[in-house]
């Protein structure tokens, strides 16, 4: 387990506010396949909305690792320990350069050990009182094909059995939080703490690539920061979901050597999706994790919402179901 996984040793999970929640929007399907295998789905990256997923950040990264890299090339220009060849490119360019080489070393690193996973959903504060108590139009339509449901999870209840239940990720890594979707190459402030164990990593490497380049170099007190940057980095055109997200890093056992979770895949359309069982077996005895299901507009709402109220009373399930009360029908 590396530091930034799970990060937190609170109660409360520090990424999020004590009244968020997370409404992860669904099919029926879908639904009934995490209320029937009683365990949450965590989806193969590469199957999300989102064709850079996991890249998102790779720019910034670089960009901030390679000023770093000029500040201290710069720094042993001045205290005369290196002086540039003639005609040689400037520090600038050649930082540039090495902090790009430097990011995609750690990704690469991180995807040869691990492949991620991710469950998420649209964070909620209790403040919002009608989109919390009915959900959001644009994610019934998008994800819920119009109808749908919507689950209703308390984050901090999610981190706290996480951390109950590490005994079953054996090499895995995972960590909840909140997406940041920021423009430009400035590390946004949740963010920031991470960018800044990349950039002193940085320097470190450069010294020792101008010092001592035949040594190897070491990664491993970074890497759990460039994941986290990586994991929780989208592209701003995604901003509108406000997604939060649980991260599963599934370790390739050919590296490592032990039993990760297991690989199942489910239909997605007309393609076939990847994923992971995440809390299997104690998803819905855990108290006020999974807090409501709330039935999406569409269709007959009251017959979907008594099947489920069936089902949950039938299994003796402690989990509230209620109808939203937007008047959207779906064409």
């Amino acid at each position: 387990m590396v530091d930034a996984f799970p990060g937190v040793a609170s109660e409360l999970d520090s990424d999020f506010h004590e009244n968020d929640r997370i409404f992860h929007y669904t099919s029926g399907e879908s639904l009934a396949g995490i209320l029937q295998s009683n365990c949450l789905w965590a989806t193969h990256f590469l199957a999300l909305n989102d064709r850079q997923e996991f890249m998102s950040a790779r720019d910034a990264m670089a960009s901030f690792s390679g000023l770093r890299m000029a500040e201290r090339l710069a720094a042993l220009k001045v205290n005369k320990r290196i002086k540039p060849l003639p005609g040689a490119p400037p520090i600038r360019e050649v930082a540039q350069r090495e902090g790009e080489r430097f990011v995609d070393s750690l990704y690469k690193a991180m995807f040869m050990v691990h492949q991620p996973y991710v469950f998420s959903g649209f964070i909620c504060n209790k403040q919002n009182a009608y989109a919390f108590e009915n959900g959001v139009l644009q994610h019934w339509a998008t994800y819920g094909g119009g109808s749908g449901f919507a689950i209703q999870i308390n984050p901090h209840a999610l981190a706290t059995a996480l951390r109950g239940n590490e005994e079953r990720f054996a090499g895995d890594l995972w960590s909840t939080g909140k997406v940041d979707y920021s423009k430009g190459l400035e590390p946004p402030t949740s963010l920031r703490e991470f960018y800044e164990q990349l950039g002193k990593k940085a320097q470190e490497v450069v010294e020792q690539v101008v010092f001592r380049p035949e040594d190897k170099i070491d990664i491993a007190d970074v890497i759990s920061a460039f994941i986290r940057i990586a994991s929780y980095s989208k592209h701003h055109f995604f901003e509108i979901e406000q997604e939060a997200r649980l991260v599963i890093l599934r370790v390739v056992p050919e590296v490592e050597g032990v039993a990760p979770h297991e690989v199942f895949i489910r239909a997605g359309g007309k393609d076939v999706v990847s994923y992971v069982k995440v809390l299997e077996s104690v998803l819905l005895s855990t108290p006020d994790l999974i807090e409501r299901i709330v039935v999406g507009p569409g269709g007959d709402r009251a017959r979907r919402s008594e099947s489920i109220k069936e089902y949950v009373r039938m299994r003796h399930i402690n989990i509230d179901v209620t109808t939203s009360e937007i008047p959207y029908l779906p064409h």
